[in-house]
């Protein structure tokens, strides 16, 4: 009897811990024969705690039978998207402008010029220069420059081809020397206009520079410092006597120098896309046609010399 007394009072809280397990078996047992008074309407069993089945790891799904959205897809479609940038613009950003080779290269072809100049002069003339106090003559023919007239002496040839050319190359050193500008191709494009606008400023400095710099020509064999009778060849006494002298100092080679030089640029852009190009793609193998490109293309054809290529 104490046994039995022991046992139940052990049975009570455990009933009261967990009724469902309790109740289990009065579930299956009465759920079948439960019904209503009214034998032509039966009511579904009241759902029981034991026949629910565990949370399932995947997304839950309304009632309609929509699956709940993700946070991470519903944010993602809200990512801005990116406009994906090309190999050519990636690299042209990533490099650097080339001052060091604008300013080699340039001062090769300033040197190329000196050496022609010197080359090209008299005995005489060559005599002056190696033996002259350089910087003493260099400032004393800057004092005589004469910016008050427009033609400095020179022939037509020299002023507005020659120095027009100049202005080209000096151009084609910058554009070369610059990621941004080196593989684009005359168009309507602000990219390609930028690219004139920035060649025709280092054309400005190296055309100055040109003129009167420390290594330009009123350094070397010191234009400004002496005059000369125009178109007389040998200073022949009758030509001198009725001859206009000049120091050949003027406005002309300032101004046409980059301006016009970058005209000529532009031409030779021209003339590279719409004639040059087609014929060496046509004829790739062909060693006559590339020729003709270089001779079509001087200026560029020159810098690439300077270049290294």
């Amino acid at each position: 009897m104490v046994r039995f007394v022991l046992a139940l009072f052990l049975m009570m809280p455990l009933a009261r811990g967990f009724p469902q397990m309790v109740a289990a078996g009065e579930v299956w047992s009465e759920a079948p024969s439960e019904k209503n008074t009214d034998d032509s309407i039966e009511l579904p069993n009241a759902p029981s705690a034991l026949r629910q089945e565990p949370p399932s790891s995947e997304s839950p799904r309304l009632d309609f039978g929509v699956p709940a959205f993700k946070a991470s897809e519903m944010f993602a479609s809200a990512e801005r998207p990116t406009k994906p940038k090309t190999a050519v613009e990636s690299d042209s950003e990533r490099e650097p402008y080339h001052w060091k080779g604008l300013l080699l290269q340039s001062f090769a072809f300033i040197s190329l010029e000196d050496g022609v100049r010197i080359m090209t002069a008299n005995q005489h003339d060559r005599h002056i220069l190696l033996n002259k106090p350089y910087w003493s003559d260099y400032w004393a023919s800057l004092q005589q420059f004469n910016m008050r007239r427009w033609n400095d002496g020179d022939s037509i040839p020299v002023n507005y081809v020659g120095h027009s050319m100049h202005g080209a190359i000096s151009g084609y050193i910058e554009v070369q020397n610059d990621p941004r500008a080196r593989g684009v191709t005359i168009s309507r494009s602000p990219l390609y206009w930028k690219s004139v606008g920035r060649a025709f400023l280092w054309a400005t400095v190296y055309s100055t520079q040109s003129e009167i710099g420390p290594v330009g020509e009123a350094a070397v064999f010191n234009e400004g410092g002496f005059t000369y009778p125009i178109g007389c060849p040998g200073d022949k006494p009758a030509c001198t006597a009725t001859a206009k002298y000049t120091n050949n100092t003027g406005w002309v080679d300032f101004i046409i120098t980059p301006t016009v030089g970058m005209l000529w640029m532009v031409g030779e852009d021209a003339v590279d896309k719409y004639v040059s190009d087609p014929l060496v793609h046509r004829h790739p193998n062909n060693f006559n046609y590339k020729l003709l490109r270089t001779g079509l293309n001087p200026s560029r054809s020159l810098v690439n010399t300077l270049r290294g290529y």
